[in-house]
């Protein structure tokens, strides 16, 4: 898919998310992100006790995201990036200690 050239910059593809953070509790918590996009698309965990699935997908769709319980006692911080060929956003992600 074409983008449109506007000022030396390309206008492509709109990469909408439904939210921009994620906050989880200690224990397993699980949360969607709702993906708004027109073409393929990858969502990448920074950590690995975040998980996003099979983390792609083809035009709109749901990222089920499981943050998987946290046994170290600190607040722990990641991020969720997702992108297409052209555009990319950050989830942030926090989980509290016990």
């Amino acid at each position: 898919m074409a983008g449109l050239e506007l000022e030396g910059k390309v206008a492509g593809p709109e990469l909408e998310l439904s939210t921009e953070e994620i906050s989880a509790g200690q224990y397993v918590t699980t949360s969607i992100i709702n993906v708004t996009c027109e073409m393929d698309w990858t969502a990448t965990p920074s950590h690995d006790w975040i998980n996003v699935g099979s983390g792609n997908g083809s035009g709109n769709g749901t990222i089920v995201v499981i943050i998987y319980a946290n046994e170290t006692g600190a607040t722990r911080n990641g991020t969720i990036t997702v992108s297409n060929t052209i555009n990319q956003k950050i989830v942030s992600v926090t989980q509290s200690g016990n």
